[in-house]
């Protein structure tokens, strides 16, 4: 599964651009993880060693997709904060 850099802020708070870069790395890593599964269970080899790879997979999958998730969250709350500055107020 590929590491990527975390994203930094956007100077446009109606910029969506790092919403949908972490959108698409979550669907990547979903990709990619699916792949690894089916590798690992039409693999030749027994299934006790199966049993240890796709555990281990999944806990690398598990810990890579919470650190996305906490990330986009990130974004998501400086996109609304963002949007929320560019309301006009009212009186």
């Amino acid at each position: 599964m590929k590491a990527h850099a975390p994203l930094g802020p956007s100077s446009d708070p109606g910029d969506l651009e790092p919403l949908q870069t972490m959108l698409a790395r979550l669907a990547d890593l979903e990709t990619q993880y699916d792949l690894a599964r089916g590798r690992v269970h039409e693999s030749p080899i027994d299934e006790a060693l199966k049993h240890r790879a796709l555990a281990r997979l999944d806990l690398r999958y598990r810990a890579e997709r919470q650190t996305l998730v906490l990330q986009l969250a990130e974004l998501h709350e400086r996109h609304m904060s963002g949007l929320m500055r560019l309301r006009p107020t009212r009186h």
